[in-house]
């Protein structure tokens, strides 16, 4: 009974349902995917997705020749686009410290040997109406551990 009241507080307060939560997360899914195979074909090899080090999330670890690159990808449809700002807006300064918190935790577990830099990227994707993905931006070096 208690849970049932504090349920309904949060969905009267979050003003979503179900059906608008599925399609942001399969939104961000399919970002997820076309910033995949965008680096992918950019000659980018894919470590790990959605690594989680404690409350920390990291999308994609990527290498290329020459670093380990932690990817943050941020979706939106284009219609959304101009409302919100850019999708790399989101990547804010609390964003980059659980990020930049996850990248040392994988690191220490498991790049201890590896001397490569570390960078910090934010694809940005936008998805039409449709579902077609009509743009990517990869911004390479987007922020910095220091």
């Amino acid at each position: 009974m208690l849970f049932d009241k504090l349920f309904s507080r949060f969905k009267k307060s979050n003003g979503s349902d179900t059906r608008a939560t599925a399609a942001h997360i399969k939104t961000g899914v399919r970002g997820e995917d076309a910033a995949c195979e965008f680096l992918k074909k950019n000659k980018y090899s894919i470590i790990t997705r959605n690594y989680r080090a404690g409350k920390s999330e990291i999308d994609i670890i990527a290498e290329d020749r020459k670093n380990i690159v932690f990817v943050e990808v941020k979706t939106r449809t284009s219609q959304k686009g101009s409302l919100y700002g850019r999708p790399s807006d989101a990547v804010n300064r609390a964003k980059r410290e659980y990020i930049i918190r996850g990248a040392r935790e994988f690191l220490r577990r498991y790049g201890k040997n590896d001397r490569r830099p570390a960078r910090f990227d934010v694809i940005e994707i936008y998805v039409s109406g449709g579902g077609e993905i009509s743009e990517i931006t990869h911004i390479k070096d987007a922020f910095s551990a220091y």
